[in-house]
């Protein structure tokens, strides 16, 4: 794994262990929920539910009630995959922020330990989400309006700004002054690269 031209391991200490599990725990109960939904909806657990599931779905549980039903655990599941690919691939130097040798371990722990924290909060109001459109989908009349997915959403935010604090403390802004130097060094490397190429092929064609 790599932060720029930098490599970077994955770190796992106790905070970053204990927020995944807690992850795991959500994702599971969201099974749970969706299970335990999906069982009802075939069979009833009790006399009253069935005889709400039958007068409402008096000709069979026609097709789009299960695309419903199985909407938001999908998207907890993108949400897992995304998080758990995020934390695998390369990543660009940030541009707001210099990376350098020393750095860029803890930058790339900062953003990991933010990348866990964000996909509990998905999965909390995932997990609501869910809850509202099962009791939708039996006519209950839920309200979609969820404080848990709106708590979720600023604290969400709270740790955003926590996390570029946090990066702040120990990067170098960049200046516009830096970016032009970056961008000297690159048009300069990649020069180096051109005529050495270029040198390689005159090379190559006066052999033959």
């Amino acid at each position: 794994m790599k932060i720029g031209n930098f490599k970077v391991k994955l770190n796992y200490g106790i905070l970053k262990g204990f927020i995944d599990v807690m992850g795991l725990l959500l994702a599971y109960l969201i099974y749970q929920t969706t299970f335990a939904f999906v069982s009802n909806l075939i069979s009833p657990s009790n006399p009253t539910l069935k005889r709400i599931i039958e007068m409402i779905f008096a000709d069979g549980i026609p097709f789009y009630v299960w695309i419903q039903g199985f909407a938001f655990p999908a998207v907890a599941l993108g949400v897992i995959i995304f998080s758990i690919w995020f934390m695998f691939k390369e990543h660009k130097e940030p541009k707001r922020f210099i990376i350098t040798e020393e750095n860029a371990q803890k930058y790339y722990d900062t953003i990991m330990i933010t990348n866990s924290l964000l996909r509990i909060l998905a999965l909390l109001a995932l997990w609501d989400l869910t809850y509202i459109c099962q009791n939708n989908i039996l006519l209950q009349g839920a309200s979609w309006f969820s404080l848990q997915v709106l708590l979720d959403i600023l604290v969400a935010g709270l740790v955003i700004y926590i996390t570029y604090c946090r990066i702040k403390a120990f990067a170098k802004e960049r200046t516009a002054e830096d970016t032009d130097k970056q961008t000297k060094s690159s048009s300069k490397e990649e020069g180096k690269v051109k005529i050495k190429k270029k040198e390689d092929s005159d090379d190559v064609i006066m052999r033959g």
